[in-house]
């Protein structure tokens, strides 16, 4: 059974707030807790802010701790399920490859590029090219890609000009 906390329910403090009250309940001395704070960007808050609000929302219709993620999905999976993702709306169920594809094209939208050129796949190519033009060398990329000392894999397929 879930633990449940005083916040169950109650409205969404803010950005700030949800990170502050993490952090204390993570343990972090009180005088540290502000200049973490001071830390982020308003960029930054504003990036976490859609995501944390969505969060908070989730667990509050669910009843579930918004402060411990853990087992949080549980629930809502059955027994034999053991996919890292399930989508987030009733039915609970294992998020298929469309769905995924789904969500990757509406962030690369959101993020303002432009999807009639790029597929959800175009993420892998884009990562480790950028990857590879910030100095990152080959093996590195082999090894996260999870290809052999000797693929040719990025040379011949990934190694591509990254349009602005």
């Amino acid at each position: 059974m879930q633990e449940k906390s005083s916040d169950v329910g109650a409205p969404y403090p803010g950005c700030r707030e949800a990170i502050r009250e993490s952090y204390k309940r993570r343990g972090l001395a009180e005088d540290c807790i502000p200049v973490l704070l001071a830390s982020l960007s308003d960029n930054t808050i504003k990036q976490y802010n859609a995501s944390l609000q969505k969060w908070w929302t989730f667990c509050s219709e669910d009843n579930l701790d918004v402060f411990n993620s853990d087992n949080t999905t549980r629930p809502k999976r059955s027994r034999e399920d053991s996919y890292l993702l399930i989508t987030y709306k009733k039915p609970y169920h294992v998020a298929s490859s469309q769905t995924l594809s789904r969500w990757i094209k509406k962030a690369l939208q959101n993020s303002g590029i432009d999807i009639s050129k790029f597929k959800g796949h175009s993420t892998r190519h884009a990562a480790v090219s950028a990857a590879n033009r910030q100095g990152v060398s080959i093996e590195t990329i082999r090894n996260a890609a999870g290809w052999t000392g000797k693929s040719d894999m990025f040379a011949r397929f990934y190694n591509r000009p990254v349009l602005d």
